[in-house]
Parts: structure tokens; sequence; C-alpha cells
């Protein structure tokens, strides 16, 4: 998906354009989250309630957290 071109005139806003990286950025995310949560569910459940695992489940959420906030901004 590319980006709608920047306005030729500084002082037009770029709603579109910024909408679009939004929207790139949420999906890059949510990637993210996914492949997180893949990965944590592969771990053994020793792992996942370790210290190592808890950390990682918190950053997980750190980025579930990003996602709504990004959402919020539509």
């Amino acid at each position: 998906m590319g980006l709608p071109a920047s306005p030729i005139i500084p002082t037009v806003p770029g709603a579109a354009r910024w909408k679009a990286m939004r929207e790139l950025a949420t999906t890059a995310l949510r990637d993210m989250r996914n492949e997180m949560e893949s990965y944590a569910n592969d771990r053994a459940e020793t792992w996942r309630q370790s210290e190592r695992g808890e950390a990682f489940r918190q950053r997980i959420v750190a980025i579930e957290q990003l996602i709504s906030e990004l959402e919020g901004l539509g």
C-alpha cells in the first residue's frame, strides 16, 4: 500500500497521508503482537511463568496499548 503524496502547499493538511501512515503503523504493530504471542505460546509453561516470560507478556500488553491508542486517533 503506497502512501498518498504530500500536499504541494505545506500549509494544507496531509490528512489522507497521515491516515495511511497510521494504518500502516497499526498493521505493523498487530503483526508484531501476533508474532510475539505465537512465540510466547510456543514456549514452555515454566518459561511463560518465569520473570522473562512475564516481562515478555508485559511488552505484548504495551504493544496492545499502542494499537489501541493509534486506533483511537481515527
